[in-house]
């Protein structure tokens, strides 16, 4: 097992450079990456039903008709946990820390090579990167066992770490563990997020109702399989994405790769929470970004 500390990165980082110079953060994900639905409002603070109702609009136009221009706005990257965590390595260190947000919503772990792609300078020095995926794995029915995916999840994952260690020197990879999607459901069951005279609105209803993609795993709850379904597979992703880190880091010899276990526990509760009842808000985007930089300060990386 190898410990590595946030201290001696940025200080390594510090002296391989003979002249000031920003350090660069790239990060890789799906949705909770690209902090779809990360605005300021959550479940306890939700907008308007008219701005509800807008939003439902313009993601029902995105399903139809594959035009980009009516999800992006709900995509806030500028506010996302990368640029969130930059903030905090720049306030900490006095230096400049930037952040390239790659995540792609809706993307699979077999998309990230796709990601790297958008890397416009290589190779790159000195750089620390963050992936964080396979949440839209999680309910792949064409694999047969929790088992098989979890592979199929360390296969791509393996391939994309070898592209990207072409594509680096004295860099450092980063991989957040997939989340525990099951306790979305667990602790927002029943949950009232908006409720006047006329209507009351609970996550079952963004569940069933209002986010589509939010339903497969609503149904699973509703048959009582949901964390039979989900823990195996998420602890089977898990397993993978430690594996892979240390596989790679001792084969690559330029480059570091860790799995970046959180030494403080995610918060699964409303205020973290957008109004799908399933992607993370503003709130939930600093606490990532909080939990990857106490990891990285004091935490152990394997």
């Amino acid at each position: 097992m190898k410990a590595i500390f946030l201290f001696a990165v940025l200080c390594h980082f510090a002296a391989a450079a003979s002249v000031p110079r920003a350090t660069e953060i790239e990060a890789y994900g799906d949705s909770l990456t690209a902090a779809f639905l990360g605005g300021e409002k959550n479940l306890t603070n939700p907008p308007p039903l008219k701005e509800v109702s807008s939003t439902l609009s313009d993601l029902a136009m995105f399903i139809l008709t594959g035009d980009n221009g009516y999800k992006e706005p709900y995509e806030y990257r500028k506010t996302a946990w990368p640029a969130r965590l930059a903030e905090r390595l720049s306030a900490h260190f006095h230096a400049t820390v930037n952040a390239q947000n790659f995540g792609v919503v809706g993307a699979l772990t077999a998309d990230l090579p796709k990601q790297l792609a958008n890397l416009s300078i290589f190779p790159t020095f000195h750089a620390m990167a963050f992936v964080f995926i396979g949440h839209n794995d999680l309910d792949d029915l064409s694999v047969p066992t929790a088992e098989a995916l979890a592979a199929k999840h360390g296969k791509h994952l393996r391939e994309f770490f070898e592209q990207w260690d072409q594509k680096h020197y004295q860099s450092t990879m980063y991989v957040v563990p997939v989340g525990h999607v099951y306790k979305v459901y667990q602790n927002l069951k029943g949950y009232t997020w908006f409720k006047n005279a006329a209507v009351t609105y609970r996550c079952e209803d963004s569940w069933q109702k209002f986010f589509p993609y939010a339903g497969f795993f609503y149904q699973k709850m509703k048959e009582g399989k949901l964390e039979e379904f989900l823990i195996p597979r998420v602890e089977g992703f898990q397993r993978e994405e430690r594996e892979a880190a240390r596989e790679w880091n001792a084969k690559s010899g330029k480059n570091n790769f860790y799995y970046n276990d959180p030494i403080v526990p995610f918060s699964y509760t409303p205020e973290n929470f957008a109004i799908d009842c399933f992607h993370l808000s503003g709130n939930g985007q600093q606490f990532i970004a909080d939990t990857i930089f106490e990891t990285l300060n004091h935490g152990t990386l394997y």
